[in-house]
């Protein structure tokens, strides 16, 4: 094959991947963000990937973990458009089976994914739809009468800057529009939360280390450990929990529900269990919220119910000891954080304190359902990775 194919092949691969991302994108907007492919395909490779590699990355990059993944995934795409793109140009067969087999794996991703949605698969379809239209017609543009390729076609330039401005302006505007749709900061910055009835004690200050270390964590500063990439935008005005399972009644809260309760404020300390010796995952802050023990007892937790298996919007599941939470610790749903409504990152509009315990064991973020069951019918996500089930700080 000769040079000049090779690179006709990349460039008109490449503009393809582009435009299969973009429309893609775009499409997600009319979806919701987690089924755009690249997340579709980011989210579902975080549950494939072994747990020894998460440690080993938890460790090594801390909170940029997902910046790192979403690069590796850019990075792998726009190799294998380079390899789909030089195959085309000999073989469009080849090629449309490249872009096909890459569609697909995306599909599978969006269908398999915690809490997927059937119209999750929509986005790829379409966007795999669009790469391979511009594949095709890139490689017309780019082949002259002869049979040849060349890259100097005025019709292949002028199509190859209309594919790749376009792709920009679907790409950014897709996105932009799905912040637009269903991003829930508005609704966040006018959330007026109640003062405290049981108000958290002053703290002026510490010197936690060899010098001197803030007590309370900024919210900007708290380590985000979780296993999604985009995070669930949960409209408090629709939001429910539902508690259900090993109880006397079943209820569901809606978030005026939850606020109308008597509200504590209590300085937490949470920390992953991946934290090392002077590490950054564990972080002090003011957390205001309704007591969980009381609504339980509401409920009428049944004795032999050992677990409160809590579920994430975005299908993430957390198990914690019931005794625990019973115990008389101010186990919580939190609703504000050090003075102001939950950051979305941290589980806006509610999500689950414990004091006591690591935080894959009990703080569920962006919690939608409560289930009263036992460890011996279910197990959280990382009880099945192999974690211990109670995970105690000692």
């Amino acid at each position: 094959m000769r040079r000049g194919d090779i690179a006709a092949g990349a460039i008109v691969g490449l503009l393809a991947a582009g435009a299969t991302v973009a429309v893609g994108e775009l499409v997600a907007a009319g979806v919701r963000p987690a089924a755009a492919p690249v997340i579709a395909v980011g989210n579902r490779v975080i549950l494939l990937t072994p747990e020894s590699v998460k440690r080993w990355a938890t460790r090594e990059f801390g909170t940029n973990d997902k910046h790192v993944l979403l690069t590796g995934i850019y990075a792998i795409l726009g190799l294998a458009a380079i390899v789909i793109g030089i195959l085309a140009v000999r073989w469009l067969w080849a090629g449309l089976a490249g872009v096909a087999l890459l569609g697909a794996f995306a599909v599978y991703c969006a269908l398999t994914a915690h809490a997927h949605r059937g119209s999750d698969a929509v986005p790829a379809i379409l966007g795999t739809l669009a790469g391979a239209a511009v594949l095709v017609g890139l490689l017309r543009a780019v082949r002259t009468d002869a049979g040849t390729v060349s890259l100097s076609r005025r019709q292949f330039m002028q199509a190859g800057v209309a594919t790749a401005g376009l792709a920009v302006v679907l790409g950014v505007g897709g996105r932009t529009w799905q912040h637009t749709k269903f991003g829930v900061s508005k609704q966040r910055a006018n959330l007026k939360l109640p003062p405290p009835t049981s108000p958290a004690p002053t703290v002026s200050g510490s010197d936690l280390g060899k010098s001197p270390q803030p007590f309370v964590t900024p919210n900007g500063r708290f380590y985000k450990i979780d296993t999604t990439l985009v995070s669930p935008q949960l409209d408090p005005r629709i939001w429910k929990l539902r508690i259900h399972g090993m109880v006397d009644h079943e209820v569901t809260l809606t978030f005026a529900d939850l606020i109308e309760r008597p509200l504590i404020e209590r300085w937490i300390t949470l920390t992953c269990v991946s934290n090392e010796v002077g590490g950054d995952l564990v972080g002090n802050a003011r957390f205001l919220g309704a007591r969980l023990d009381d609504l339980l007892r509401e409920v009428g937790v049944h004795p032999d119910a050992d677990q409160l298996l809590a579920t994430s919007d975005d299908g993430m599941t957390i198990g914690s000891p019931t005794a625990v939470v019973m115990d008389g610790r101010d186990a919580m749903l939190a609703v504000g954080m050090n003075g102001e409504p939950l950051p979305i990152d941290h589980g806006f509009p509610v999500r689950m304190v414990v004091p006591g315990l690591y935080g894959y064991v009990s703080a569920c973020k962006w919690i939608v359902d409560l289930e009263a069951t036992t460890f011996a019918k279910a197990q959280g996500y990382w009880v099945k990775a192999g974690w211990a089930q109670r995970g105690p700080i000692r």
